[in-house]
């Protein structure tokens, strides 16, 4: 954004954000966020979520549980808080993960604190905590914000249960027990996708996915239904995507198409490997585990 590529990385002794030209490249600014998070148990160094860009700032959130935001044309700091010493958040195995979203005046990140703290909201101005709610362990979730009956609401997925909440006050408006495994490749990550008009589909088991839809009725209440349940997409740490009427993700090493109305499988793909979709207009991009980009 604003001519700008943002990334978090480690360097040297150190974890980083930093700014880059988006035309040439240059390096415009780089922010230390604290002394490197080292990879263990076969994980890598450094920061693990993504940070955002937004309202002229970028957030980021690292593994060891700093939440912060500085100036995205400058890199001045402007606020930093320690969440595991401040609110009591627990880190998981590899370190926090979850991406920060900003969504009706409110920086949610799933923090999981213990008991009503799973998922918090920050005043983006200064970093002051706006609500916390939600009562499941964290490991690697993350939030997404979603529409749903014309409501923009947060979407978040805990150890045992996704809820639907209102950002500004972190009301519940919804919840629904995904019924995930224990594993990092199923309930450990999950992150509901949108696939459509009220849909969700959930990587919520190292065997399985499931597809539910949330529909909005009277009163401010809602319904959630299964609709589909099949291992067309399992066996991966990979975050599918959704597109015109299609799911795409990983199963296993393999590249592949769900019909997201059904479930049904419609292509599979050994190439390019193993690696991480996203979508780029009506393209699938893939940045494979070797590092080699598709």
């Amino acid at each position: 954004g604003d001519g700008r590529v943002i990334a978090m990385f480690s360097s040297g002794d150190g974890d980083f954000a930093a700014a880059f030209s988006q035309g040439t490249g240059e390096e415009l600014w780089r922010y230390r966020i604290e002394e490197i998070y080292k990879g263990h148990d076969g994980s890598h160094d450094g920061p693990i979520a993504s940070p955002l860009l937004a309202a002229g700032r970028l957030f980021g959130f690292s593994p060891r549980g700093i939440l912060f935001a500085v100036d995205s044309a400058t890199g001045k700091p402007i606020w930093s808080k320690n969440l595991v010493a401040e609110l009591g958040a627990k880190s998981p195995f590899y370190g926090f993960t979850s991406s920060p979203i900003l969504l009706d005046g409110a920086l949610i990140v799933q923090t999981g604190a213990g008991k009503g703290k799973e998922i918090s909201g920050f005043r983006p101005e200064d970093g002051t905590l706006l609500w916390s709610a939600g009562d499941d362990e964290i490991n690697y979730q993350a939030p997404i914000a979603a529409t749903i009956g014309g409501r923009a609401q947060v979407v978040a997925a805990g150890g045992k249960t996704l809820r639907g909440l209102d950002a500004a006050s972190g009301k519940l408006l919804w919840s629904y027990e995904h019924k995930g495994d224990e594993t990092v490749m199923g309930g450990q990550k999950l992150i509901p996708v949108p696939a459509g008009e009220n849909r969700f589909l959930l990587v919520n088991k190292e065997d399985s996915s499931t597809m539910i839809r949330v529909t909005p009725g009277e009163g401010g209440t809602y319904k959630v239904e299964d609709l589909w349940s099949n291992n067309a997409i399992r066996g991966t740490y990979v975050i599918p995507v959704y597109h015109d009427g299609y799911v795409y993700g990983v199963t296993g090493f393999i590249l592949t198409c769900v019909d997201a109305a059904t479930g049904e499988p419609k292509w599979k793909s050994r190439e390019p490997g193993d690696g991480f979709v996203t979508l780029v207009g009506g393209h699938l991009v893939v940045l494979t585990k070797q590092g080699t980009l598709h």
